[in-house]
């Protein structure tokens, strides 16, 4: 896995440094356990007339081009917290969790209060919990079959079922026909040519005519 010597960029001064080294701390241990990498990259204030979306696109791109990169952007001057995914993220899962995920950490983010840190604290713990998550459903999901699979193992059953049901309705319905009962089956006589040198030679072998 790619080393990393921090997963923390704070350009506005707006973390302490205690809650910077537990970050660097479980952002490193996420990238072992789950191979994502997760960055927290604090902003002084966003480009004018950029809105948090692409802020944080910009911001992450600059950080990182790794494939399985994410970022938490926080922009200090709005209070704003994004999230944004790096292409091999948006494939690894489904889109649908990972924008689940991501408003969540926002969602509660907000909720968490007034006080920055604990709005940044209250988001990598959601981001981080919830990558998790994903990474154990798609691991114990790795070898089952999946919905479509499934859906036509199930057509190829009945269609199966259907036949086999068939062909002992017709060998019933024969069986039960009254010229079944009366018919006989033999070997049709046949005249096989010599085979002259044959030791075990098939057909008439000895042949006589009265005189």
């Amino acid at each position: 896995m790619q080393a990393q010597a921090a997963w923390v960029v704070d350009e506005a001064r707006a973390l302490p440094a205690e809650m910077e080294e537990q970050f660097e701390q479980e952002l490193q241990a996420l990238r072992d356990d789950t191979g994502i990498g997760l960055w927290v990259r604090a902003l002084t204030f966003s480009d004018p007339g950029s809105n948090v979306r692409q802020t944080t696109l910009k911001a992450r791109r600059q950080l990182s081009l790794d494939p399985l990169a994410a970022l938490i952007l926080v922009d200090r001057s709005s209070e704003n917290i994004g999230v944004s995914y790096a292409p091999g993220v948006w494939q690894r899962y489904l889109p649908a969790d990972l924008m689940r995920v991501g408003n969540e950490a926002r969602r509660q983010a907000q909720e968490a209060g007034d006080d920055l840190p604990t709005r940044v604290r209250t988001a990598v713990t959601v981001m981080d919990r919830g990558l998790r998550q994903l990474e154990a459903d798609r691991a114990a999901s790795a070898g089952a079959p999946t919905a479509p699979e499934l859906k036509i193992a199930g057509i190829l059953a009945l269609l199966l079922a259907a036949v086999a049901l068939a062909g002992w309705w017709a060998a019933r319905r024969w069986k039960g026909n009254p010229q079944h009962a009366v018919m006989r089956y033999f070997f049709p006589d046949a005249e096989v040519s010599h085979r002259l040198g044959a030791p075990f030679g098939g057909g008439v072998i000895v042949e006589s005519a009265d005189t």
